[in-house]
């Protein structure tokens, strides 16, 4: 695991196709009671149509149990 906040995971992976680093964030879609969803919608619109430096570029989502797993281009610091 490379992050965690109190509503998910970060973490890194290799992309199988091209090899290239990606993060992949766990989120859960429920939190405290409260539907998270149209709010990680919200964030992976964002990412989607948004090029910029400072914006990581989305790859793809996943549903996975009660999680949405995001995929992204890692950023370099």
């Amino acid at each position: 695991m490379f992050d965690y906040s109190g509503v998910g995971e970060v973490f890194i992976g290799t992309r199988y196709d091209t090899g290239e680093k990606v993060a992949i964030k766990k989120l859960q879609t429920v939190h405290k009671g409260r539907d998270r969803l149209p709010m990680i919608l919200n964030e992976i619109n964002v990412m989607a149509n948004s090029k910029h430096p400072n914006i990581v570029n989305y790859i793809a989502s996943y549903s996975v149990g009660d999680e949405l797993w995001v995929c992204a281009h890692t950023s370099e610091c």
